[in-house]
């Protein structure tokens, strides 16, 4: 999380560096951030895919990031 506040995103990539895990494991933890509303995928694929801290969202309840 604190990556993502002071660099604006984080790629599949730098999350495998900073956490220490397998391509997969990297792939499922960024997914379920995603399925929790915490980040949100930004418009590339593949190795490209940046992820981005989804903003509180009074409006959307199921939007909640913790």
């Amino acid at each position: 999380m604190r990556y993502v506040r002071e660099h604006g995103v984080i790629t599949n990539k730098a999350y495998r560096e900073l956490t220490r895990v397998i391509d997969r494991t990297a792939l499922r933890d960024l997914n379920d951030l995603c399925m929790r509303g915490i980040f949100s995928k930004q418009g590339k694929k593949g190795r490209a895919t940046e992820y981005v801290m989804v903003k509180k969202n009074p409006d959307n309840p199921y939007i909640n990031p913790k």
